[in-house]
């Protein structure tokens, strides 16, 4: 609801957008990053389980 601060407060209406422009992409960025935290995150246990399917005797060394 930030942004509708932006909009309410400005004169001009090209600032106002550009600000909301702004605002979405670095939401959409934290957005992408936090997927692809989550993918590098499952894909991280992913490997560390096939790992210790292949070799169960390493699970203690993990």
């Amino acid at each position: 609801m930030r942004f509708l601060s932006y909009c309410s407060f400005s004169d001009k209406r090209l600032l106002c957008v550009q600000r909301l422009k702004v605002v979405i992409k670095k939401w959409l960025t934290l957005i992408i990053l936090m997927e692809m935290g989550k993918r590098l995150k499952e894909s991280r246990n992913f490997v560390r389980d096939f790992f210790i399917q292949r070799h169960p005797d390493a699970e203690s060394s993990l």
